[in-house]
């Protein structure tokens, strides 16, 4: 390639620094055999090296101009999304609104011109579960600690703060599908029931 018409515009990155090397290796070679460089070899070189600033300036350009774009999208999203949260809020403050009317009024359904508005037994009940009560059978134990830290933790405890230490490290919360299970089996589980809800329905 004729380095004279190597350009930021039409030339790619690689392409400007392997013809700036190919020209620096001609540079030194034309030094070592006349003992002097030619003016139309520093041209070369300066031609190049304002055509790699110019690369350089371009891929800055680009990459500002992705970024705002991104910026720009991310913040539509996240607007998108506050409007999403904001109608499935409202979506289900009406529907609790209808369950109520229609609940004390023993409603199953609202009948309008085009449309009919019901109230329906959810096919599956759900587990209501008050924590205090729950047997601890009936709860998971999760917790996590590097191994170095805990063993240096646990050198200097008292031993009658062992336990009471591990016990604060562990996070619980109820087995929901064990008690679940238990409940549709006829057992009786502290704290938990089981209640079949309803839903809106629109026809």
């Amino acid at each position: 390639m004729n380095t004279r018409t190597v350009t930021a515009q039409n030339c790619s990155l690689f392409e400007i620094d392997a013809e700036l090397e190919a020209a620096f290796d001609q540079l030194q070679e034309e030094r070592e055999i006349t003992g002097n460089i030619s003016d139309e070899a520093r041209e070369q070189c300066m031609h190049l090296f304002a055509e790699l600033g110019k690369k350089i300036d371009r891929i800055a350009a680009y990459l500002r101009t992705q970024q705002r774009k991104a910026n720009i999208a991310a913040e539509e999203a996240q607007r998108l999304q506050q409007r999403r949260r904001s109608a499935e809020q409202r979506v289900s403050d009406v529907k609790e609104m209808l369950t109520y009317f229609m609940r004390c009024r023993s409603l199953k359904r609202l009948e309008g011109e085009l449309n009919t508005i019901r109230l329906q037994t959810n096919s599956q009940p759900s587990v209501q579960i008050d924590d205090w009560e729950l047997p601890e059978e009936f709860c998971l134990h999760t917790g996590s600690i590097p191994h170095r830290l805990l063993e240096g933790v646990m050198e200097y405890l008292p031993i009658g703060l062992k336990g009471e230490f591990l016990q604060a490290m562990i996070n619980t919360q109820p087995n929901t599908q064990l008690v679940r299970d238990a409940l549709l089996s006829g057992e009786t589980v502290a704290g938990a029931k089981l209640e079949r809800g309803s839903h809106i329905r629109i026809d």
